[in-house]
């Protein structure tokens, strides 16, 4: 569990907590935390992972009610149990002003055994995880941002079901050509 006591200062509001899930006022943006596994001084360790209310509220704009859904369902309360733990894309990547963002994601995978959607405006329907598939959540570790949200460890970006690898349960096809090197895999 990660130890707010040094952050609870820069918390203007406490929002909503939902299991994992905290809303809070922070600087003046509303940011969800979410309390996850991180790998860093080789050691796993619980940490804070951030997400823009306005971020979210851009799924929102596009009708992708599913994504929320899976936001405050998989990504919400699975960060903190991830299976295993890539850092940085084989791919260029440039993002949020920065050339080399493709070395600096970390990305979280794990073989959930259900998936979410909504059922109505007002109630998500737990279904079965799509067969042969790994849910997969990517994250910029916290930089730009870290004197208005030092808690933050990293920024969620996007998460989404990806093919299984054979070789190597609950990791996505090919993460040996996706991915720069494996650093974390829960026992």
């Amino acid at each position: 569990m990660v130890n707010m006591t040094d952050y609870e200062h820069l918390i203007t509001e406490t929002i909503l907590t939902d299991g994992d899930i905290r809303l809070c006022k922070i600087d003046g943006e509303l940011v969800y935390l979410i309390e996850g596994l991180a790998f860093e001084n080789d050691q796993p360790g619980p940490r804070l992972y951030g997400l823009f209310q306005s971020d979210l509220g851009r799924y929102v704009q596009r009708g992708q009610m599913t994504a929320i859904a899976q936001f405050f369902k998989l990504v919400g309360n699975g960060l903190i149990v991830t299976r295993h733990i890539f850092y940085g894309l084989n791919r260029p990547l440039f993002d949020d002003d920065n050339m080399k963002a493709d070395q600096e994601k970390i990305i979280h995978s794990r073989k959930p055994p259900r998936d979410y959607r909504w059922k109505t405006r007002y109630e998500l329907e737990q279904i079965s995880a799509p067969p042969g598939k790994v849910f997969v959540t990517i994250v910029s570790k916290n930089v730009k941002h870290n004197s208005r949200f030092p808690m933050v460890y990293g920024w969620v970006d996007r998460w989404n079901w990806v093919e299984e690898d054979i070789g190597l349960p609950e990791a996505p096809i090919n993460w040996v050509d996706r991915y720069r090197k494996k650093i974390y895999t829960r026992p």
